[in-house]
């Protein structure tokens, strides 16, 4: 917790990455003592104004052994959207969509039951070739969807095709979301300096830690 505090304070930090890497055949952001920390750390980091972005591994039979494969990963989602609920001035973007569109249309089904987020995104990166990934993400609400740099074979024409999106919609998600959502980063408390810096940190776990740059 200390350490994701000395990197938000550094000039430019933005965020950080929650990857729920395996661990003994268990994923970490699945246990009891990880979910414990995540807690710690988002009431620590609180007055930051974070973004979040949230790696979920769903569907996955080399992630899941004690889960079926059709419900792993929900845990995680009722997780992350607990912390949506009571963090509201934190910013969460779901990486890669989840890889899934049934857990894109159960989060849906969480939002029409508790209410919908409006701090919640979903990201394109590596979620293109997903069947039928564009009407999911029009269920969640194309709005929140953000192009997501990680695929670096991105071809529009391709996306196109393969989400079932209009060119329009491809457009909204490409262009005119990633707009929205600076300006919604922006008019929020931070004072973020567009520069470079040479810091070095002194480290002493060897646990590796994601932040995101400005």
């Amino acid at each position: 917790i200390e350490r994701i505090k000395a990197c938000l304070n550094l000039p430019g930090m933005k965020g950080v990455k929650l990857h729920s890497y395996a661990s003994k055949d268990e994923i970490l952001l699945r246990e009891i003592k990880s979910k414990k920390l995540v807690k710690g750390t988002f009431n620590a980091i609180k007055e930051k104004n974070p973004i979040i972005i949230w790696h979920i591994f769903v569907d996955s039979k080399e992630h899941c052994k004690k889960d079926s494969p059709k419900n792993c990963g929900k845990e995680e989602i009722d997780f992350l959207f607990e912390m949506a609920q009571k963090y509201p001035n934190f910013t969460f973007i779901i990486a890669h969509s989840m890889y899934s569109t049934e857990a894109i249309e159960y989060l849906v089904g969480l939002e029409q039951k508790h209410g919908k987020l409006s701090n919640v995104f979903l990201e394109t990166s590596e979620a293109n070739s997903v069947e039928k990934v564009g009407k999911a993400w029009m269920k969640f609400g194309l709005e929140r969807v953000l192009y997501g740099s990680d695929n670096f074979d991105w071809s529009r024409s391709d996306f196109h095709k393969m989400s079932g999106l209009t060119q329009d919609q491809t457009s909204q998600i490409e262009q005119d979301n990633g707009h929205r959502f600076l300006q919604r980063i922006n008019n929020s408390e931070r004072n973020v300096q567009n520069k470079q810096y040479n810091i070095k940190l002194n480290i002493k776990d060897s646990v590796e830690s994601n932040a995101i740059p400005n």
